[in-house]
């Protein structure tokens, strides 16, 4: 266990920036702080009982105040105090008023930076795993195509749904919906219907048509039949 020498405090001069507000508004101060270049703040509540008055550093705190503390290092104690002030001076609602004291001595700082970085590093590396999950997702559907329609599908949201409302991965909503398919109809049929539809695909109805003959039996759907 180490001893209580200057190896355990903080690097650095600090400060104890105090900012009273009525309650509900400490949220404004820690945001308006953070904006400035604090990492964060402990917020205590007054609670009166009777006619007690309860004081904090000889200041009396009403017992629908907050009072929000927050250690900073010096170079950006002004900056922290002016955002908070802008945020909820006593003309607000929130009534705020905003001092700051000196502090001798700090410990505890350095291992909450540290704590903070690696947070930040564990958000840092979901984000990446979601936008590489975004990607595959993307990787995936390109190329794809409606199984009965061979309409290309671009999105999850052009795709049906199977009866328990699940996503069904083969079939476009255009074509399957609720289990089963819109259009009960044989394959010829459906060239047919396709084939009214050739200016979508800037074809003409016959070029359509014979897309489609060409292409139908080879899909899921229709390979059946």
């Amino acid at each position: 266990m180490k001893s209580f020498d200057d190896e355990i405090f903080d690097d650095g001069s600090f400060k104890l920036v105090v900012a009273i507000v009525q309650r509900g508004y400490s949220e404004e101060v820690i945001f308006a702080a953070k904006s400035a270049g604090a990492e964060g703040g402990v917020v205590l509540s007054g609670k009166g009982r009777g006619s007690t008055e309860k004081k904090f550093f000889g200041i009396k705190i009403d017992p629908e105040n907050e009072v929000v503390l927050i250690i900073v290092k010096e170079e950006v104690v002004v900056p922290i105090m002016k955002a908070i002030y802008q945020a909820t001076d006593y003309q607000s609602s929130a009534r705020g008023m905003v001092f700051c004291l000196p502090i001798s001595y700090v410990t505890g700082m350095t291992h909450a930076r540290e704590e903070d970085k690696e947070n930040a590093l564990i958000d840092e590396k979901i984000k990446e795993l979601k936008e590489e999950k975004a990607q595959k997702g993307k990787r995936k559907m390109k190329n794809r195509i409606c199984q009965s329609c061979a309409m290309p599908i671009k999105s999850r949201n052009q795709l049906g749904k199977n009866k328990d409302g699940t996503i069904n991965e083969d079939y476009c909503k255009y074509c399957y919906d609720n289990g089963e398919f819109i259009d009960k109809v044989s394959m010829e049929e459906y060239i047919n219907m396709c084939s009214q539809f050739g200016a979508q695909a800037n074809m003409t109805n016959e070029q359509m048509k014979e897309f489609c003959t060409k292409v139908f039996p080879t899909l899921k759907r229709w390979k059946k039949s």
